[in-house]
């Protein structure tokens, strides 16, 4: 085995999945979650524009294409309505961090479901984009619109500063 391949065998195990990020222990945390109003608008703005493209595209005779835009609109906004505007049975309505440091999504439809905070979270500027883990993955976006400020602040002071990322991929 050449020394190419056996430095390739030592460093791939070791750039495996990221370890879940830990949660300081501490008093709880409710959460409840609500869609931002920006992100209702802009939801709203990227269907018309689609439609309005479609519009135009069968007014030049394109009407495959015309219909082939119609097709990616009906499939974001399923995304959309699920993911970003919090719709379905299966949609979280509230976040609670535990004093123990666990994090427990309540589902619409009573589901609660015990999950895990992965690595690809991230705090831009005041608001958190916090990606977690159970029988599915829920991509939360907390943020002054949609969570109080005192819950925020706290929740940032759960959290702590993160770890930080592997050297060669900061």
């Amino acid at each position: 085995m050449s020394k190419r391949c056996e430095a390739l065998r030592v460093v791939l195990p070791a750039l495996g999945p990221a370890p879940d990020i830990r949660i300081r222990v501490g008093e709880g945390l409710i959460i409840p979650l609500a869609v931002l109003p920006l992100a209702r608008r802009s939801a709203g703005v990227a269907a018309a524009s689609i439609v309005g493209t479609a519009v135009q595209l069968v007014l030049q005779g394109q009407v495959l294409l015309a219909m082939s835009f119609l097709f990616v609109l009906v499939i974001a906004a399923s995304a959309l309505r699920r993911d970003l505007l919090l719709k379905g049975q299966n949609a979280p309505v509230r976040l609670e961090l535990t004093w123990e440091g666990k994090l427990l999504v309540y589902c619409r439809n009573g589901r609660v479901e015990q999950v895990r905070l992965r690595p690809q979270s991230l705090r831009v500027g005041g608001g958190l984009l916090m990606v977690v883990q159970g029988l599915r993955t829920y991509r939360l976006w907390l943020a002054s619109g949609n969570v109080e400020p005192g819950i925020l602040a706290a929740l940032h002071r759960r959290l702590g500063r993160g770890t930080p990322a592997p050297p060669g991929l900061r």
